[in-house]
């Protein structure tokens, strides 16, 4: 791929990012509440260190 081609690209992704921005702000109304997204976060995060837990107890487990 060529050097204007991957520019055009990034172009595209830059104006694409711009735009759902845009879209995300005409809405900001409909947002969840503070307390909400902080709930959210807490419970994704020990969900993603869980899956990191089996993971590493998955692989890093020595054979009997």
């Amino acid at each position: 791929m060529g050097k204007p081609v991957a520019v055009l690209h990034w172009l595209l992704l830059t104006l694409g990012l711009a735009a759902a921005q845009a879209a995300l702000l005409e809405k900001a109304e409909q947002t969840l509440p503070n307390w909400l997204t902080g709930i959210i976060a807490v419970a994704v995060f020990l969900f993603l260190i869980f899956i990191a837990f089996l993971v590493n107890k998955a692989w890093c487990e020595t054979p009997r």
